[in-house]
This record gives structure tokens, C-alpha cells and sequence, in this order.
């Protein structure tokens, strides 16, 4: 007796030791998935579209272009797109970018795995889901993300400000 519905996840991290980690937490977990898993933001937005997987779990920095642009293309190709941010930081400008990027959720990477299921599935069911603990942005308690908000940093604003936190 299966659960009556299978939640597709699309995973990208530029680390495959991570990415094993996670879908193993994922596909143990039942009704849970992983259809598609990707290293790069380029690889992720070509595996999210030919998967169209129900819920996307980005990390946000990665080499190349970062997981907030990532956030945003797939968003800006379908409005009803879930994705959840992934990521090893917790201050609150890196939550607020993922949210503005269109992220219905942030997860750090010290969560417990049972975190990251339980993110998925908020995600799936419409929902928003933000690690405990999290200091989050007012733009967390909006419904929808506000794109067009002045004090949000631009794409590229934000990136400069990814490589001088690394």
C-alpha cells in the first residue's frame, strides 16, 4: 500500500558527496522521489526541464552562475514552480535573496535530514518551510515573493556579495 502520491525532486549541488547524502534521505522517506539530480545551475535548469520534477532543491553557491539566478529562470519559466534554497549560510540577506529570487523555502545545510523531507513536502503542498532558527526577512511572511522590492539586492549585487562572504 503506496502512498497515493510521489513527490519529484530535482536535486542540484555542486557537490555529488552532498547530493548522495540528501537523495538517500529523500528516497527513504516515503512518497519521496528524486528524479533528477544536477552540479552545476546550467546542468539544474536543463535537468528541471526535461523532469519537470514537483519541488527543486537548490544550493546557493555553486561555481558558475549561482543557485539565486538558478531560482530565477526557473521561476521566470513557471510561475508554479517549488523551490526550496539549500545552503550552508544562515544570515538573513541570503534568506531574503532566495525568497526575492521566487524560493518558497530555506533550508541550512546543518539541518537534520528529516528537515529537508519535511521541507519538500511543506514545498509540495503549497506551503513555505524555513530551518529552525532562521532569522528570517519580512519578505518570508508575504505570500508571494516580491520581485520588484526596492531594498532587494540585484542578481548581480547579490553575487558580488556571495564571493566576498567566501
Amino acid at each position: 500500500m503506496g502512498p497515493a502520491v510521489m513527490i519529484r525532486v530535482l536535486l542540484v549541488d555542486d557537490h555529488a558527496v552532498v547530493r548522495a547524502g540528501y537523495r538517500r534521505y529523500l528516497e527513504q522517506a516515503e512518497g519521496v522521489q528524486v528524479v533528477a539530480e544536477a552540479g552545476s545551475a546550467e546542468q539544474g535548469y536543463l535537468a528541471y526541464c526535461q523532469s519537470r520534477p514537483d519541488v527543486s532543491v537548490v544550493d546557493l553557491s555553486m561555481p558558475g552562475a549561482s543557485g539565486v539566478q538558478l531560482i530565477q529562470r526557473v521561476v521566470a519559466r513557471d510561475a508554479t514552480a517549488r523551490v526550496l534554497a539549500f545552503s550552508m549560510h544562515e544570515q538573513v540577506l541570503f534568506v531574503q535573496q532566495a525568497i526575492v529570487a521566487g524560493a518558497c523555502g530555506y533550508i541550512t545545510k546543518n539541518s537534520a535530514g528529516e528537515a529537508l523531507v519535511e521541507a519538500v513536502r511543506a514545498a509540495h503542498a503549497g506551503g513555505r518551510f524555513f530551518s529552525p532558527g532562521l532569522a528570517l526577512p519580512s519578505v518570508a511572511h508575504q505570500p508571494l515573493p516580491d520581485a520588484g522590492s526596492a531594498d532587494a539586492l540585484s542578481a548581480r549585487e547579490f553575487e558580488v556579495f556571495r564571493l566576498i562572504a567566501r
